[in-house]
């Protein structure tokens, strides 16, 4: 296990400054409200290359954020209400972080170019689905075929007839691509986030409310196995973006400084992905909201946001914010 430190600042009526060596953590706590007065005026100050983040335009809780960006070498994770600022706080550190290689992520396209309009021309902004898109591609040497319905398409190649189990079947299989659940005879190499046993197959049967027999959970698994086949053949959807990529050897850029906004709702599956996106040296500055998280409950989430403390896997040179197992 790596040891290096982490920071994770909590801003919501304060802010936690903790570091993490050898496992020891040390904790400040600061009593600042995130909402200044002076947010009301907050604009964009400075050309790209500017350094200093005015005093007059961000709270005492911001300038702390901006120092660590400019000035430090751990990862960290700003957790903070809707509406308090933090897509602002993230754009505002990335201009003065010293890296020069950076990738922000973003959820889904809109927000992707809302970013793109609003870092330096140095920031690659992608949205999972984007990079991991790019990534499986470039694994393959070809263009990917992208349908929608895939696992429609397969599943009623099984001759399953439609109706509840049908549609029941093939989400199960989506979600096993969620989880990153691989079946143990997939083809190809791959670095699963679930073990292929019965049981993990009924509980997340049972996690999504799946009514299935034991038949068509086998079903489900062999839908699987038959999309993976053909993702290899570059036949893939949306889910498979990021899951054949994360999971079975996607040939991603390494960047010194990552960027995630949202980052409650990461699951392992695209923790993998930054993962392998993070160059041995590089850092990850993230922004949260716990309370709007959609994936899953917040035990879950917790789970995702937390880890990273325990688990240290994402980044060679420290514990930063990933969620893997």
């Amino acid at each position: 296990m790596y040891s290096a430190p982490l920071s994770y600042v909590l801003l919501t009526t304060g802010v936690v400054f903790w570091s993490v060596s050898s496992c020891s953590v040390i904790s400040f706590y600061f009593f600042y409200f995130f909402f200044s007065s002076r947010r009301r005026h907050t604009r964009y100050i400075g050309d790209w290359s500017s350094d200093v983040c005015s005093s007059d335009l961000y709270s005492p809780l911001q300038e702390a954020i901006f120092s660590e960006a400019k000035h430090g070498t751990r990862s960290f994770l700003v957790d903070a209400k809707a509406g308090s600022g933090k897509t602002t706080t993230l754009v505002e550190a990335v201009k003065v972080a010293p890296e020069e290689k950076v990738l922000a992520l973003a959820f889904n396209k809109r927000i992707k170019l809302e970013l793109e309009k609003r870092v330096p021309p140095h920031v690659a902004c992608f949205t999972m689905n984007s990079l991991g898109h790019r990534a499986w591609s470039r694994t393959l040497g070809r263009r990917l075929q992208l349908k929608s319905d895939k696992m429609f398409q397969l599943l009623s190649e099984m001759d399953i007839p439609e109706g509840d189990e049908f549609v029941d079947v093939m989400n199960l299989a989506k979600s096993a691509k969620f989880v990153g659940l691989v079946p143990k005879n997939a083809p190809g190499l791959f670095n699963a986030k679930m073990d292929d046993t019965d049981e993990n197959w009924q509980n997340l049967a049972e996690q999504y409310d799946y009514t299935l027999s034991l038949g068509g959970i086998k079903t489900a698994r062999a839908l699987l196995i038959s999309s993976i086949s053909r993702a290899q053949d570059a036949f893939v959807d949306f889910d498979d973006q990021i899951y054949m990529s994360a999971l079975f050897g996607g040939q991603f850029d390494r960047y010194d400084l990552i960027l995630v906004n949202e980052a409650q709702d990461l699951t392992p599956v695209q923790h993998a992905m930054i993962s392998k996106s993070l160059s041995k040296t590089g850092r990850l500055i993230a922004v949260s909201d716990h309370n709007q998280a959609i994936n899953g409950e917040p035990a879950d989430v917790a789970r995702t946001t937390k880890s990273p403390v325990k688990e240290c896997e994402i980044s060679p040179q420290g514990c930063p914010l990933s969620a893997l197992n």
